[in-house]
């Protein structure tokens, strides 16, 4: 087995640079961080480290992997926070502009989102939705937020305050939901969600949810 047997496939050209040349200077290396592949075909991220090293007039490489998946997903998570910072920096009067956010935090920071903002009338309209997926946005835009529900985009926009669901019980689900059909639904696709709320100043403008599908870890 060589390393060509567990890089993954679009990482394959970015390891013919790093071809061990024995004339180099003894120091430390860093061949960076690329995605790798385990047996069972899922794929981690590993940065590859080193030094060479004379043992006996030979000389040796000590290569050291490490797995960074944790660290990778949150510097990738930072990042793309940084770019939904910007983008509500723009404007939150666009709807382009918000249908842009959802789209840019799905699949990243879950698989699907929904984006309401508060009307004249203080009622939340959806106003974009992005499904990881898919292009088609009806499913979520069907089913607006419900003000009966005990938890969600009422409860944000009223309290001001975010609210983090990892695990959402079966219980909490049928009291969100509209109708049978969407309880069916949300059963079906909701593993956790968190919603928190769309701010200018002090003033509460609307609210954002991000939802983690069964599937996901």
């Amino acid at each position: 087995m060589t390393v060509k047997d567990i890089l993954a496939p679009e990482e394959l050209e970015t390891i013919a640079e790093f071809q061990w040349d024995r004339m180099q200077a003894i120091e430390p290396w860093n061949a960076g961080v690329r995605r790798h592949q385990r047996k069972d075909g899922s794929f981690f991220w590993v940065e590859v480290t080193g030094r060479d090293l004379v043992v006996g007039k030979r000389r040796l490489r000590l290569i050291l992997a490490n797995d960074v998946t944790e660290r990778k997903r949150l510097d990738d998570e930072h990042q793309l926070l940084a770019e939904a910072s910007a983008i509500l920096g723009s404007s939150l009067d666009s709807e382009a502009t918000l249908g842009r956010l959802a789209h840019r935090l799905v699949p990243q920071l879950g698989d699907w989102c929904a984006i309401d903002v508060v009307d004249p009338q203080g009622m939340p309209v959806r106003v974009a939705a992005a499904e990881a997926g898919t292009d088609d946005e009806e499913r979520i835009r069907r089913y607006p937020a419900n003000p009966s529900a005990p938890r969600g985009v009422y409860s944000v926009l009223r309290t001001g305050e975010s609210e983090l669901a990892p695990e959402v019980e079966a219980e909490t689900l049928d009291r969100v939901a509209w109708d049978a059909e969407h309880a069916r639904l949300l059963k079906h696709h909701v593993r956790g969600y968190i919603c928190v709320p769309l701010r200018a100043g002090n003033r509460v403008l609307g609210a954002m949810v991000l939802v983690r599908g069964k599937s996901t870890p």
